[in-house]
């Protein structure tokens, strides 16, 4: 009797339970919502933004309301990405937009990432597409899981490339900045790459680079195009030089552990939406970069549009980077990088 008592009671739990295990894994409770949290440090007006809009549409859509996002911009929850990777990993947010350039300042082994940022390396979207897309690249971007645990970089696109804005005037050439203070993305490529051509770096977070440039304590900024739009820095800096060292490539951020807790219909919903994301905003990036000139024009800002001699003068001032960049970097990274582009 006590023999049937228990088996009566494992199938009555079984019934109950619904077997947890192969339930999530093949569905889950069908009512449960998962709740998405989703920020990032720019304006409701930049591609961003707008991209995780079109992305809120697929998930809760194609989830059937069971997967319900939230975006938080205008840096809301973070002043910065370093702080955005942080929330994604403790999982206080489950997905974020960080530029790629600011991994390389979140673990000692992700030092090598600052390879996209050396300037004048790459020369065209293709070329950054050819090297994130391949084995090598998307080994590099699964290395963030492994250094911080919880972190999945998912996506890459090409957001726009580097500028270099100016108040009192233009800059033709890298004299032209020579002991001037210039603010810059945190990593240190960007830092000495400024260097090199002589600016006195400046140290600002991005949500404060607007007022800084409004009262004047900095005289230039090295920065995506389309920042300038998005931002309105436009509005406290009257010159743009088409530097174009490099360009500002992004990557979608994931929290491993929310992504584990979903049932396998879901998880696969995410992953369709996310590589339909990523596609939407490589489509962006085509059109971004001349779009953003021209409203840099339209808004009374002059543009700089280097000659081959003026352009040459830059690339050659900052060959020293690379040198000053090895160590970090990887010697190795470098020329692994130059092989997938063809250089």
């Amino acid at each position: 009797m006590k023999k049937i008592l228990v088996i009566c009671l494992c199938v009555v739990m079984m019934a109950t339970f619904g077997l947890a295990g192969c339930g999530d894994k093949s569905g889950g409770s069908s009512d449960k919502v998962y709740e998405l949290k989703i920020a990032h440090v720019l304006s409701e007006t930049d591609d961003v933004h707008l991209g995780f809009e079109k992305l809120k549409e697929m998930l809760e859509e194609r989830s059937d309301g069971r997967i319900s996002v939230k975006i938080y911009g205008n840096a809301a929850l973070s002043s910065g990405d370093e702080e955005t990777v942080e929330l994604v990993n403790t999982n206080a947010v489950q997905m974020a937009c960080v530029g790629i350039f600011s991994l390389a300042n979140i673990g000692k082994n992700l030092g090598k990432f600052s390879v996209l940022d050396l300037p004048y390396l790459f020369e065209t979207d293709e070329e950054y597409y050819k090297f994130l897309d391949s084995d090598y690249g998307k080994a590099m971007m699964d290395e963030v899981l492994k250094e911080t645990g919880n972190v999945q970089a998912v996506t890459s696109y090409v957001r726009s490339w580097h500028c270099l804005t100016t108040t009192a005037k233009p800059a033709h050439v890298p004299a032209d900045i020579k002991g001037k203070s210039i603010l810059t993305q945190s990593p240190d490529v960007f830092r000495k790459t400024a260097e090199s051509w002589g600016g006195n770096v400046a140290t600002v977070a991005f949500s404060e680079a607007y007022t800084a440039m409004q009262q004047g304590s900095i005289d230039g900024h090295l920065r995506p195009i389309n920042l300038s739009i998005s931002q309105r820095f436009y509005e406290v800096q009257k010159y743009a030089t088409l530097v174009n060292q490099a360009a500002m490539a992004n990557t979608t951020l994931v929290s491993k552990s929310w992504f584990d807790s979903l049932p396998e219909d879901l998880q696969k919903v995410v992953t369709e939406s996310l590589d339909e994301y990523q596609g939407i905003m490589r489509e962006y990036g085509k059109t971004r970069q001349s779009e953003s000139i021209n409203q840099m024009k339209e808004n009374g800002v002059e543009v700089i549009e280097l000659t081959d001699s003026e352009r040459a003068k830059w690339v050659e001032d900052s060959k020293v980077v690379y040198d000053q960049m090895k160590s970090t970097i990887g010697a190795d990274v470098i020329e692994e990088a130059r092989k997938i582009i063809g250089k």
